[in-house]
This record gives structure tokens, C-alpha cells and sequence, in this order.
């Protein structure tokens, strides 16, 4: 993963939210990279078009507003990081959350958006979480979910083994490398069982699986990922599994206490963008830690 130049902190001054901001700190720091911390303002409503003065009265609490959310801003993420004022930027939006982060990340032209998904349980978590997923689904970067995670806890990167889903394993090693902390790299193999059509005049039967065929299937596998990885990291663990990928990815964070998760996806307009990679979206959805997406080349 190319080093971040510019790490944008979606802050919803909530306490919930205060792991996006610690782990946007981190992040920014490991890559020495500008910090941005940003909140979306509602829109500002028009109540009074008929009455100027009242609309006067409408702008003028809207600065107001917009000044002490400021001031908020500043206080929170000086109280979580301990940085100081003049170490990192501040930027305001307006309109839903999730649209105003994309739009306004996009326009400020930054690598890596750091959104917070909520904690384990409760209904911060559906609120924070579906933000997150919107984030995700639409950025035009990499994007950090933050949840409360182990710091000493491994990274777990996920891999299709296509060419295209190459920089979520290097981004996953990029940041295990620079945070210390050991990287398993796996696959899943979402086999399904074929099993004979009914017999039919010159259609002749389809054979079943057998256990020689996936372990052989199983090896060759694993030997492509481990050469892929490779490239990125030696010492980097190799998992090959077989089920269905985003149940293996959770269960394998879980068992684990993954700090991080890294998985990849595509696809940023159309229908592509309306479906995004159901895998990456389960994770994002799920996961007890945080989840890294990196956006790969090829979406339409």
C-alpha cells in the first residue's frame, strides 16, 4: 500500500465514535500523513422565504452552530489524541452524513476515509454502522471502519487470488508491518457440491467432489497464495478454507482477536455500486474489530 498522504477522521462527537479518531490518529501517525477531522452539518432549513428577517434570524444561528461545532471538534479529538490544535485541520460539511463524507473526501482529494461502525452491540452500533456501509459502498478510496480492536491483535487480509484483489493483501501487510503485529493472509474456497442431474437420454451424469479432488485443488491453491504473499511479506501466515468467504473471515478474526481486518472491493457507479461486493459488506457489517476496505482496480 503507497504511503497515505492525507487520512480524513469522520468525527460524530459522540463517545461511541471516539475509535474512529484514535485509530485515524494512529494511522495518520504511522504514515506521517495530514489529519482532517470532519463532521456533516445538517442542512440548514429555509423556514421563513416570505419573512427576510427570520431568515436572517435562520443564518445566524446556522454560524453560531457551525462555530461551536467547530470548537467541539477541536476539544475532542485534542482530548482523545493529544495532539494539539495546530497538528491537525478541521473541516465541516452539510447534508446526510454519509453523502457529505463521500462528496467532501472526494473534493479534498484524500487517501483514506476512517468512519466509525459503532461498538459491539446496541443501537449506536445500527446507526454508526449504516453510515459506515453507505462510506463504504461509495468512497473513491480506501476506507477504515473503526471498532473498539486489540492493538497487539494480527491483521487478517483476504484474497480472491485475482491480480485485481492484490493491493488489499499489500495494505494489510503494510499496516501489520508497521504496526508490529503478525498477518494472515487467506482464501476461502466456496465449493458447492455437484451433484447428478437425473438420468436423461444422452446426458450423462455429472460426478461428485471427492476429498482427493479438494485437497489437491486445496494445495494448488495454497501454493499460488503463498507465492502471491510472497512478494509482500515471507513471515506472512497462508490459510486456505473452504466455505462461504465472509464466514470464514469473521470466525477466523474472532478466533484470533484480529485487530484489523482487510478485505477489498469494486465497483463505484451503476449497478455495481448499488451491489457492492456482498463479502466486504457482510464483514463491514459484522466484525467485532476494525475493517479495513480497500477500493481495487476493475469497477465499473
Amino acid at each position: 500500500m503507497s504511503p497515505l498522504r492525507s487520512v480524513l477522521c469522520a468525527v460524530d462527537l459522540s463517545e461511541e465514535g471516539d475509535a474512529a479518531i484514535r485509530q485515524a490518529d494512529e494511522v495518520a501517525r504511522l504514515h506521517r500523513a495530514r489529519l482532517i477531522a470532519y463532521h456533516a452539518l445538517p442542512v440548514p432549513s429555509r423556514s421563513a422565504p416570505l419573512f427576510p428577517h427570520l431568515a436572517q434570524a435562520d443564518n445566524t444561528a446556522f454560524v453560531t452552530l457551525e462555530r461551536r461545532v467547530l470548537e467541539a471538534l477541536v476539544a475532542r479529538v485534542t482530548a482523545v489524541t493529544g495532539r494539539a490544535s495546530a497538528d491537525f485541520e478541521v473541516e465541516l460539511g452539510a447534508g446526510s452524513a454519509h453523502s457529505a463524507i463521500v462528496e467532501d473526501a472526494e473534493r479534498l482529494g484524500v487517501d483514506l476515509i476512517v468512519v466509525g461502525g459503532g461498538g459491539p452491540r446496541g443501537v449506536m452500533r445500527a446507526v454508526l454502522g449504516a453510515v459506515a456501509e453507505r462510506v463504504v459502498r461509495y468512497a473513491h478510496c480506501a476506507v477504515w471502519v473503526a471498532r473498539p480492536s486489540p492493538a497487539a491483535g494480527p491483521v487478517i487480509a483476504a484474497s480472491d487470488l485475482s491480480d485485481p484483489s492484490m493491493p488489499a493483501i499489500e495494505a494489510g501487510v503494510d499496516f501489520g508491518k508497521r504496526r508490529g503485529v503478525k498477518v494472515s493472509v487467506m482464501h476461502a474456497l466456496a465449493f458447492q457440491q455437484v451433484l447428478p442431474p437425473m438420468a436423461s437420454a444422452g446426458m450423462p451424469a455429472m460426478p461428485l467432489w471427492s476429498p482427493a479432488d479438494f485437497e489437491k485443488i486445496r494445495a494448488e491453491l495454497g501454493q499460488q497464495l503463498t507465492t502471491a504473499v510472497r512478494r509482500f511479506d515471507p513471515d506472512a501466515e497462508v490459510i486456505v478454507s473452504e466455505g462461504r468467504p465472509a464466514t470464514l473471515i469473521l470466525e477466523l478474526a474472532q478466533q484470533r482477536s484480529a485487530g484489523l481486518i482487510c478485505v477489498g472491493t469494486k465497483g463505484r457507479s451503476g449497478l455495481s455500486r448499488m451491489v457492492l461486493g456482498s463479502v466486504a459488506e457482510e464483514v463491514v457489517r459484522h466484525a467485532g474489530c476494525a475493517v479495513l476496505v480497500v477500493r481495487l482496480p476493475g469497477g465499473s
